[in-house]
């Protein structure tokens, strides 16, 4: 029972967080779509922004959120499919 609720738990947090990402891409936040260069490192959009500019970063915030998205549905539908069992 406690994986059941932590399937929950984190498949809600990680479709919130999806969602959010997908949200700040669109409406062109700062902090998503322009990130520091120095930071590339660690963060993905900053990686995409180094090699091909400000446009691939963007497309690579809207790609991290649909992954971020659909592993928390994942996680939601595994969370269900054993509440049903």
């Amino acid at each position: 029972m406690e994986i059941l609720y932590s399937y929950l738990i984190f498949g809600g947090i990680f479709c919130l967080i999806g969602i959010l990402a997908i949200i700040g891409a669109k409406n062109n936040h700062a902090f998503l779509v322009d990130p520091p260069e120095e930071i590339w490192l660690c963060w993905p959009p900053s990686f995409a922004k180094k090699i091909g500019g400000p446009r691939a970063a963007k497309y690579m915030t809207y790609f991290l959120g649909l992954l971020i998205t659909y592993w928390g549905i994942e996680m939601l539908w595994k969370a269900v499919s054993k509440f049903f069992r």
